[in-house]
């Protein structure tokens, strides 16, 4: 997806973005381009509730409130990363629709157990993974806790995690 679906000509979206944070963990909706994916994604009502609940939840301390409410398609779309990449400055990246079955179709292909995760320097979600992987979710969150495919130019979108031999 790119800019051009989402041009914020609607005014909400330019007036929403201006009080949303800003983060080093990557572009949020700060960002006129997410906020108007936020709203096309959930609708208007939507938006405009968690943004005032989110507000609310920062005079309480309490962060991360926008996302909880608009979910995991918006808070996981990734780009417009001009300042980090310039090629993909222009496009949106959407999360999988279905990670479990992308993960369980790539073991298939490759014998290679997956997960798929949304991870940044602030938190770690797990979107999906291999019918196979039997380890729970607090376990795979920990594998990864400290982002190592990091937060800027240097990062790979493959992490390989495999068992240590025993010495």
């Amino acid at each position: 997806m790119n800019k051009k679906g989402l041009s914020p000509k609607v005014s909400l979206a330019r007036f929403l973005s201006r009080f949303a944070s800003s983060s080093t963990a990557g572009i949020g909706v700060n960002s006129p381009y997410k906020m108007q994916f936020a709203i096309n994604e959930v609708g208007a009502a939507r938006v405009i509730w968690a943004a005032v609940c989110a507000g609310v939840g920062k005079l309480l301390g309490h962060r991360g409130v926008f996302y909880e409410m608009v979910g995991q398609e918006v808070s996981g779309l990734d780009g417009f990363y001009d300042h980090e990449f310039e090629e993909y400055g222009e496009y949106g990246i959407r999360i999988p629709a279905d990670p479990d079955c992308v993960c369980d179709e790539v073991e298939a292909e490759t014998g290679v157990q997956m997960m798929i995760v949304d991870a940044n320097d602030l938190n770690v979600e797990i979107l999906g993974h291999a019918s196979s992987v039997d380890l729970d979710e607090d376990t795979l969150k920990a594998l990864i806790a400290d982002n190592p495919a990091g937060q800027s130019r240097e990062l790979t979108p493959f992490i390989l995690i495999r068992p240590l031999p025993e010495r």
